[in-house]
């Protein structure tokens, strides 16, 4: 399978410790929920895709991995597949059960990928450089896997304006969003300071009020007419 290329294992292959069963006891099977259907499915769909070359199924599932990790606000390994995705993209898969697997005439940077990319990227705190570092990592393990036209270098030269451009953008907007959030978070404080401080005043009035000593008034005699 191709699961070690993407990090993540096919929930039906894991066993239990040996130490829990007994010798007659049937081998329980772990229960998978959702994601490792979806994932188990991924994985699957990779391994169909790479063996018929059919690369742009191929990058496709790659994309919806990404999508899928964006939901699991795993940012990191989304940024990842995002950029290996753009990585095949340079070099213009296509789908003809082998014939030709790359045309990269027909290449095409998309801007949703990228915008992906680099709001997964501020999510984990890459600037530009890093996200360079990791492009290199994920599009060389691509490389060996499936041969694209392109070096990891050489796409980078195609991807690296859309990413730096949007990168940009879309930091500005999440540096006031966190600006925003800042304030929001400052005026919930002091809220909270004011109420605080006006419970302990009444706690303290109140208090006060039950010690104070409790004073008796006299009633007026009245006076005897002359």
């Amino acid at each position: 399978m191709l699961s070690w290329l993407f990090g993540r294992k096919d929930a039906a292959l894991v066993q239990p410790s040996v130490k829990s069963i007994s010798a007659n006891s049937p081998v329980p099977r772990k229960r998978m929920d959702d994601r490792d259907i979806a994932w188990r499915n991924f994985n699957k769909e990779l391994l169909r895709h790479a063996t018929d070359k059919n690369m742009g199924l191929y990058v496709n599932v790659l994309l919806n991995m990404g999508i899928q990790l964006r939901k699991e606000e795993k940012h990191g390994q989304a940024v990842r597949k995002f950029l290996e995705v753009l990585y095949l993209d340079a070099s213009g898969p296509c789908n003809s059960n082998g014939a030709v697997k790359w045309t990269p005439e027909t290449t095409i940077i998309a801007p949703g990928v990228v915008e992906w990319a680099c709001r997964s990227a501020l999510e984990v705190g890459y600037g530009l450089e890093k996200i360079e570092e990791v492009f290199m990592q994920a599009a060389e393990v691509q490389r060996k896997a499936v041969q694209p036209v392109f070096a990891p270098a050489g796409a980078w030269k195609k991807i690296k304006p859309a990413i730096s451009v949007v990168y940009e953008v879309w930091k500005a907007k999440h540096d006031a969003a966190i600006i925003r959030a800042e304030k929001r978070e400052q005026k919930e404080k002091e809220k909270a300071g004011r109420a605080a401080l006006r419970t302990e005043k009444a706690a303290l009035k109140a208090m006060q009020s039950a010690e104070a000593p409790k004073t008796r008034k006299r009633r007026k005699k009245p006076e005897l007419e002359s």
